[in-house]
């Protein structure tokens, strides 16, 4: 059971290392390949890289929670935890989605142009 719980928690830390260190060399590679040969003025290099190259870092720093999520249960089960003590408290300001299903009948009809 330990040595289970532990394989689990170090594929978490490496899929978090791996995902991290991907989004950066993305970044880089991005920013220092693509953005620079588009633009020609340095603060126009500056704002691409800022602008585009943003994003990869962004995402791959934002990927804790859903990668511990998904690989550890004692996260899972946390989350859970704080995401019921949240939901009451915020009350009406969710956002609740619901599901429908949508049945439209689409008919064809030729129109002849009179000369």
């Amino acid at each position: 059971m330990d040595q289970k719980y532990n394989r689990r928690i170090y594929k978490a830390l490496v899929a978090i290392v791996l995902v991290v260190l991907g989004g950066y060399l993305i970044n880089v590679v991005f920013g220092k390949f693509i953005v620079y040969r588009l633009y020609e003025t340095s603060i126009e290099k500056w704002y691409g890289t800022q602008i585009f190259c943003a994003y990869p870092a962004a995402i791959a720093a934002a990927s804790h929670a859903p990668i511990l999520y998904s690989f550890s249960t004692d996260y899972r089960d946390a989350f859970r935890k704080e995401i019921n003590i949240l939901v009451p408290k915020l009350g009406r300001r969710l956002m609740r989605v619901e599901t429908f299903s949508l049945r439209s009948t689409v008919q064809t009809v030729a129109v002849m142009e009179q000369p």
